[in-house]
């Protein structure tokens, strides 16, 4: 017999009232959190550029955001908001005090400039990702149906997507890498899956997933989609489990403190493994492989918690996430050497992510490497992995304040989607494990818009398939609405399904009343209101 469950227990509906999910009090509270951290740090930034301020203030109210919203929606778009934050401004300040040894991530007089392009940027793409949750009014949750065939399919698809991989790594056809990667994540959408549905056992197999991914990125010393994946599964965990506000502080506390470890590690490892072993020898070696980077990820954690970091190395790894030297490069190149593409990358972009390249063969080929040498001067070797950003992309076409613009409406697209998702998921939670899937790399602003687009129309493309190949997914995720009981044992007001509920309740009272109803109809109407 299926079992229903809630998986959104403690929920509270939003009251009447709120904008963007929040009421008045809040935003206020949000308001005096980004005053208070732009006050706080004004002498650091204060002979800088004030345009750190209004970023610090954003990060605030965002953050304050997030805290009371992921209650109702899972808070991708303020992930969103924070990764650019960080790219685009923080990374860049923090650089002054711990300048990278590669001189060409310094940006030096020109800082100021590069600050206040990405605090723009930040503030437009709020705007935009506003949009996501504007007049979203959550009910009470809908119910997930949990079957033992439903159940069954979610370890289909993590088996699945785990041999998709492993294919995969072996495979020399480029031209399916694509087509592997699509089916792996299949993995994920198992994981998640059942960890929306809170089904039994969904914790061991999201580490186990996560072990994998150690292993797989360990072959190569290439971590970003573990990290990418871990601030996925970070997202769904506080919406499903209603995180508090300690438990999210310690969250962002651990990340702080992991990042740092992860760089150094990954370095380390490059640096002890890599030479001329054939790749039949890095699939054997990879368990020791994985060992091995724990080892160093161990020795980096403590040097990190012990405050033992060395400050060339620091400079590194805030070299490693900002972006904002990169687009600080194409404002040199742009429009002095290359003119503004004028919206070429974005036709390109649509080129690239809706037609087959059988169909147009010459199509662009995602990955930066081209956009870099163009737009910012810059030629990649074949194991560097670099790309212009969207907000560097945006200035390449338009300029300064079209780039800005084009930022926002990026951002608007991207919170469209996320709406689309989301308000199905209000009825269907199941919706919410298919969010990672389709916006994987939406998450990074260091992407370009093809990337990110020809990502997100093939991975839609491969949902399809998946509805069509997992028939008890399917019918979880169309199902009809099963509403569970509205909060505190109230009924809803000016809830217009009760009203028509209580309509036709009457109705069939008046029909199986016939006679009296006849008899009632020959009264006078003012004898009838007596």
């Amino acid at each position: 017999m299926p079992l229903e469950k809630s998986v959104t227990a403690g929920f509270e509906p939003p009251s009447h009232g709120k904008f963007l999910l929040l009421q008045r009090r809040q935003w206020l509270l949000a308001t005096f959190v980004g005053l208070a951290l732009a006050v706080v740090f004004f002498p650091a930034y204060e002979s800088i550029s004030l345009w750190v301020g209004g970023t610090l203030f954003l990060v605030g109210v965002i953050v304050v955001h997030l805290r009371y919203v992921c209650h109702f929606i899972v808070p991708v778009p303020h992930l969103f908001l924070l990764i650019i934050a960080v790219q685009y401004v923080l990374g860049a300040w923090a650089s002054v005090q711990y300048p990278s040894s590669d001189p060409a991530c310094n940006i030096g007089s020109r800082l100021p400039g590069c600050l206040s392009y990405g605090t723009l940027v930040l503030l437009t793409c709020a705007i935009g990702s506003s949009f996501s949750m504007a007049k979203l009014r959550p009910a009470a949750p809908g119910k997930v149906t949990i079957t033992p065939r439903l159940l069954t399919t979610f370890d289909m698809m993590i088996l699945a997507g785990c041999f998709a991989v492993a294919v995969g790594k072996f495979s020399h056809a480029s031209s399916l890498n694509f087509v592997f990667t699509l089916l792996g994540n299949l993995r994920y959408l198992g994981v998640f899956g059942r960890m929306v549905c809170k089904g039994p056992g969904w914790v061991w197999r999201l580490g186990l997933i996560l072990t994998l991914e150690v292993v797989f990125s360990s072959m190569f010393g290439m971590f970003g989609n573990i990290i990418l994946w871990g601030v996925w599964a970070f997202a769904m965990w506080i919406y499903l489990f209603k995180a508090s506000r300690q438990k999210l502080t310690i969250a962002f506390i651990v990340a702080l403190v992991l990042m740092p470890s992860v760089h150094e590690s990954k370095w380390q490892l490059r640096d002890s493994l890599f030479g001329d072993e054939n790749e039949a020898e890095i699939y054997r070696r990879a368990p020791e492989r994985a060992l091995l980077w724990l080892s160093y990820f161990g020795r980096s954690l403590q040097k990190t918690v012990t405050g033992n970091l060395d400050k060339a190395f620091f400079g590194d790894f805030i070299a490693r996430f900002n972006q904002a030297w990169i687009i600080d490069r194409v404002m040199q190149h742009v429009p002095d050497y290359e003119p503004y593409a004028r919206g070429d990358t974005l036709r390109d972009a649509f080129i690239g992510a809706f037609f087959p390249r059988f169909i147009m063969p010459d199509k662009p080929i995602s990955g930066g490497r081209e956009n870099m040498a163009i737009y910012a001067g810059m030629e990649l070797d074949e194991g560097t992995s670099m790309n212009l950003g969207f907000g560097g992309e945006m200035y390449a076409n338009f300029g300064y304040w079209g780039g800005i613009i084009g930022s926002g409406l990026y951002a608007l697209a991207l919170a469209l989607l996320f709406r689309w998702i989301a308000v199905r998921a209000l009825a269907s939670p199941l919706w919410w494990s298919v969010l990672p899937y389709v916006g994987f790399l939406s998450l990074k602003a260091e992407e370009d818009v093809l990337s990110v687009l020809n990502w997100i129309v093939k991975a839609c493309v491969f949902m399809m398939g998946v509805c069509v190949v997992f028939p008890a997914f399917r019918r979880a995720l169309f199902a009809a609405p099963a509403r569970s009981q509205p909060a505190h044992g109230k009924t809803p007001r000016n809830h217009k399904g009760v009203r028509a509920i209580l309509a036709r309740r009457a109705n069939q009272v008046g029909l199986a009343q016939a006679g009296e109803a006849q008899e009632l109809t020959n009264v006078p109407p003012h004898s009838a209101r007596r």
